[in-house]
C-alpha cells in the first residue's frame, strides 16, 4: 500500500507478516502496524501538524519495540522524515552523532570539513578529478608549472589560463596553492 502525502512524499506502509523469530522481525511486533501511515508523516511543525505528531508519539511510547525502532530510524536513510520511535526529525537530527568536524586533505593538506565520514579530499581536490588528483597535479606541475608562475606574474586569471592549457581551473587553483602563487587578481575599473 502506498500513500502520496504533500509536497510530494510518498510513504509506502509494509505490512509485516508475524516472524518465526521475533528478534529478526521486531516489526511484527510494532503498534504503528496497525495505524494509518499519514499519522506518522505530519506535513508542517504547528497546528494541526503538532496535534498529529503528538499522536504519533503517543502510538511509540506504547509500543514494545520502540527501542528497535528507534535505533534502526538513526541507521536507515528512509527515516529521514516522520516520527520513529517517538522521535521526529528534528529531534533525531539533534541526536544524531556528529561526524569529525575537520579533516585533513590527502592532496594539498588543508583542513577542511568533510560531507561525507569517509571524504579524504578537500572540496577542490575532489573537483580536479575522480582518479589519482596527486598523479594528475604532479603531472600538471612538471608539464606547466613554469607556465603558470609567468601567467601568474602577468596577472592572468585561472580562467583564461585554464582555458588556453586545457584544463579545469579547479585544477589551476590547486597548482597555484601548491606552488604558493597568489591568484592573479586584477584591479576593478581596468
Amino acid at each position: 500500500m502506498s500513500t502520496l502525502l504533500g509536497r510530494g512524499i510518498r510513504v509506502i506502509a509494509l505490512r509485516h507478516t508475524a516472524a518465526t523469530d521475533d528478534t529478526t522481525n521486531w516489526r511484527a511486533l510494532s503498534r504503528c502496524r496497525d495505524e494509518d501511515p499519514e499519522l506518522f508523516f505530519p506535513i508542517g511543525t504547528s497546528g494541526p501538524a503538532e496535534r498529529q505528531t503528538y499522536e504519533a508519539k503517543q502510538v511509540c511510547y506504547r509500543c514494545p519495540v520502540i527501542d528497535d525502532c528507534r535505533r534502526e530510524s538513526f541507521e536507515e536513510p528512509i527515516a529521514e522524515f516522520g516520527v520513529f520511535g517517538g522521535l521526529d526529525e528534528y529531534e533525531r537530527r539533534a541526536m544524531r552523532p556528529k561526524r569529525d568536524t575537520e579533516a585533513v586533505c590527502t592532496v594539498c593538506e588543508d583542513t577542511f570539513r568533510p560531507r561525507r565520514s569517509t571524504q579524504a579530499l578537500c572540496y577542490s581536490c575532489e573537483k580536479v578529478a575522480r582518479g589519482d588528483t596527486r598523479t594528475q597535479l604532479e603531472t600538471f606541475l612538471a608539464e606547466h608549472g613554469d607556465e603558470l608562475r609567468t601567467a601568474n606574474a602577468e596577472g592572468v586569471s585561472d580562467i583564461v589560463f585554464a582555458t588556453q592549457v586545457g584544463v579545469s581551473k579547479y585544477l589551476i587553483g590547486r597548482a597555484r596553492k601548491h606552488l604558493g602563487l597568489a591568484p592573479a587578481v586584477k584591479p576593478l575599473g581596468r
